[in-house]
């Protein structure tokens, strides 16, 4: 499983021009902790069995590592579908987890909305617009990597310029790694958005479909509701 969580993080890393991570899977806290350095880069992803949550429909959430002083997740492996397969894989939780520290390791990072006549800035998630996969293969087998947003998902220019943003997309580039995207700040039919007014600093989600908050599941719905979330941690009540 490292090999393929490390391309995926790889493809995110060389479009976002940061420095790709290195994936290491560790089976004992010990080791964790010994391993670790004080770095800005290095954000745990800790799988845990369901037991260590009083609520049994979580799959996976956001907290603050007093440890390690940084963020960090939990992916809770009893709540997942199958390791690579079915629509809350462990596999594709990490995956979603790992690219989203490495755009945003201190869950911090807003920008404007791509549509200059909103007063709305967006946080700065990278697979949260998507939530779909692509395949990985590796080992004979297809791993679901999260999809993710590219830098021109934010760009005010191609969202008000159509014909640059057909001459974009023409030239093979996209606005998420699967270019099933059309336009700048466009949400995919499974994805959502955290979205801040500027003027009232009210937070609020925007998801393409009816289904609450951009969840395909109870489990992604619960996991947004826990209280060390990233959507609890912006205000956000659900």
């Amino acid at each position: 499983m490292r090999r393929p969580l490390e391309d995926n993080a790889a493809h995110c890393a060389d479009v976002w021009n940061r420095p790709a991570p290195t994936v290491e899977v560790i089976d004992d806290m010990n080791k964790l902790r010994s391993r670790y350095t004080r770095s800005r880069s290095w954000v745990p992803v800790v799988f845990v069995d369901a037991t260590t949550s009083t609520d049994p429909s979580l799959l996976a959430y956001h907290y603050y590592d007093s440890f390690t002083t940084l963020p960090a997740a939990r992916v809770l492996a009893e709540s997942t579908s199958e390791l690579y397969t079915g629509p809350n894989s462990l596999f594709e939780s990490a995956a979603h987890e790992i690219l989203e520290a490495l755009l945003n390791p201190d869950l911090n990072w807003w920008a404007p909305h791509p549509d200059a006549s909103r007063n709305d800035d967006v946080a700065g998630e990278g697979c949260d617009p998507v939530q779909n996969t692509y395949p990985i293969a590796h080992a004979g087998t297809a791993w679901p990597g999260a999809n993710f947003i590219t830098r021109e998902w934010f760009s005010a220019e191609l969202f008000a310029d159509n014909d640059l943003r057909k001459r974009f997309l023409a030239s093979g580039r996209g606005f998420d790694h699967n270019r099933g995207l059309t336009q700048p700040g466009e949400v995919g039919p499974e994805g959502y958005v955290i979205l801040r007014d500027r003027a009232t600093g009210t937070v609020r989600s925007a998801a393409r479909t009816a289904t609450p908050w951009g969840a395909r599941s109870l489990h992604e719905l619960a996991a947004k509701r826990h209280p060390w979330s990233r959507s609890h941690r912006l205000g956000l009540r659900l």
